[in-house]
């Protein structure tokens, strides 16, 4: 089985389950998942994005911890009103 070099590379971070649609729920658990829904479903006016933003670029960068960058995501998922569920 071949491995792909580039999903090899992301970072993970403990699951998120984030409402696509109604009863519908998208698993997250990278950081590039959680950059996609940040702007395609909040606001980036939002302090709460801004910041979620700034720690996910940080974690990729590996300054910042997974679960400050997770928690950062939450805030904004809250923020803009996105239910989730805390895996």
């Amino acid at each position: 089985m071949d491995e792909d070099p580039e999903f090899l590379s992301r970072k993970a971070i403990r699951a998120i389950a984030v409402e696509a649609t109604i009863n519908h729920y998208q698993i997250v658990i990278t950081a590039e998942d959680m950059a996609e829904i940040l702007m395609e479903r909040c606001d980036p006016a939002d302090p709460c994005y801004q910041r979620a933003a700034e720690c996910l670029i940080a974690f990729q960068e590996g300054k910042a911890e997974g679960e400050t960058a997770r928690e950062a995501f939450i805030d904004a998922l809250e923020s803009a009103g996105i239910f989730y569920r805390d895996e």
